[in-house]
């Protein structure tokens, strides 16, 4: 296990579950990011933790991710008890929050960094991994950059290098900035401290999640037709220019909505229409969580879709399918 931590935080970086994206709620504040990101997502580890829905998610990601680990690396898989005795911190419970970032829509090419928010200590995560294979350490503008080797991923191509450093805010909270693209950690270290001046930094983008929300999505810039293929988001992307995605579950009640930013008024009064049939195709599964079924509504150019259901019902269908959930979110990302 100790010669694969490296693949573990790469694979919690670009797990599809990524749509898993938390941040505490108490936190809610503006994440500086750089002014040429696509995608963002904010997730609230400690506010999904006190939910009947997030525990699920939280548990079957954990699965998911150590099986992934377990299998690419040929060794059984390890308990988060196990992670815990390893690096000296519970990647769990001393989880605050979770920003992924990125600048190109296609994954595969590294242009997107993790910001994953821990307490107040490593434990023994820098000394463990400095046991990886290829690692090396340089210290630039008194930041410690650590780099490893990526062997056996297949998540982007290239050197096959994760990037971390590690930034400590005025109270003395750590953020962990991983990524496979080193001059993206450096942007991104610059953006959160601005005395680190790093050249290729560009404009700043302020992301204010949404209050409330355990996960908050925001994609800036579609992928093309060409590139989703056959996704069934291609069915509706000429008519968009972005979109943003909340969740919220406060123990009694879930929240899913999506906005959707479209051209202009014809094409969300268009987008209004084809949705609800578009959606029947899932009639079976929001019947399990929600009595009142998708609700579509269009103001100006912008139309929204959302679905309220009982967070009990919906954590027992998310512990159902969450595994086939995965896959047609892969699937609707076109394979990225």
């Amino acid at each position: 296990m100790l010669k694969h931590f490296g693949l573990l935080v790469a694979t919690i970086t670009v797990a599809p579950v990524v749509s898993n994206f938390r941040l505490a709620a108490q936190e809610v504040a503006t994440v500086k990011l750089p002014g040429d990101t696509k995608v963002v997502a904010h997730i609230d580890v400690a506010g999904l933790r006190n939910t009947p829905v997030g525990k699920v998610l939280i548990e079957k990601s954990a699965e998911r991710i150590l099986g992934e680990v377990s299998k690419s690396a040929g060794v059984s898989e390890p308990s988060p008890e196990d992670v815990t005795k390893i690096i000296g911190i519970n990647p769990v419970e001393d989880l605050r929050f979770i920003v992924i970032a990125a600048t190109d829509l296609d994954r595969r090419n590294g242009n997107f960094v993790a910001l994953l928010g821990i307490q107040k200590t490593l434990g023994g995560v820098v000394d463990l991994i400095s046991t990886q294979p290829d690692y090396a350490t340089e210290t630039i503008g008194g930041y410690d950059f650590h780099s490893m080797s990526m062997q056996g991923s297949e998540a982007v191509e290239g050197d096959r290098k994760l990037h971390l450093a590690f930034y400590k805010d005025a109270q003395g909270f750590l953020t962990a900035i991983v990524g496979p693209n080193q001059d993206a950690v450096k942007t991104q270290l610059a953006k959160l401290d601005s005395a680190f001046t790093h050249a290729t930094s560009s404009e700043t983008f302020e992301f204010k999640p949404t209050p409330g929300a355990l996960v908050d999505i925001s994609v800036l810039e579609l992928p093309s037709t060409e590139e989703l293929g056959e996704s069934p988001l291609s069915l509706f992307t000429h008519l968009l220019t972005s979109l943003a995605a909340t969740f919220k579950d406060d123990g009694q009640k879930v929240d899913l909505s999506i906005q959707l930013n479209t051209t202009d008024q014809e094409a969300a009064e268009q987008l209004s229409l084809v949705l609800p049939g578009f959606a029947q195709a899932f009639e079976e599964q929001l019947a399990a969580i929600s009595e009142e079924g998708l609700k579509v509504a269009t103001d100006g150019k912008t139309v929204t879709v959302s679905v309220a259901g009982d967070s009990t019902k919906t954590a027992e269908w998310v512990n159902q399918q969450f595994d086939i959930a995965v896959g047609i979110i892969e699937s609707s990302l076109g394979g990225q």
